[in-house]
């Protein structure tokens, strides 16, 4: 049996992307509280910071960039459980754009409502 979505449902549907490119980050002013300090999401910020993801891809079996559940691998007190991995990273006028190679479980989550967006940390060291 076949169940076709409405047009108004098939808009609000769980899915990922038919390219499998996320938009991860949008230009801007963000506060980033463990520091006290604002980072700057500008063209130059973004050049960085696709400069360094292609330098430490070129490294030998690099998996990819963690993608957590709820952060938690900032915690080391807590069991971090990969929900997927960026593999390529793209600058775009709108922002950052990742290509996800995502877990099972990763890519249930997404599919079932679990959850939708993707949000960016950035480490204390990694903010000028």
């Amino acid at each position: 049996m076949t169940t076709e979505l409405a047009p108004s449902e098939s808009s609000t549907a769980f899915s990922l992307p038919e390219d499998g490119w996320f938009h991860i980050v949008t230009p801007g002013e963000w506060p980033h509280k463990p520091t006290g300090l604002v980072q700057i999401i500008d063209d130059e910020a973004m050049a960085e910071i696709v400069k360094a993801f292609v330098e430490f891809k070129a490294e030998p079996n690099w998996p990819g960039v963690l993608i957590d559940f709820d952060h938690q691998s900032l915690d080391q007190d807590k069991p971090t459980t990969a929900a997927g991995w960026i593999v390529d990273l793209e600058q775009r006028p709108t922002g950052l754009w990742a290509r996800v190679r995502w877990s099972d479980l990763g890519r249930k989550s997404i599919e079932g409502g679990r959850y939708r967006f993707i949000s960016p940390v950035w480490k204390p060291s990694d903010c000028a």
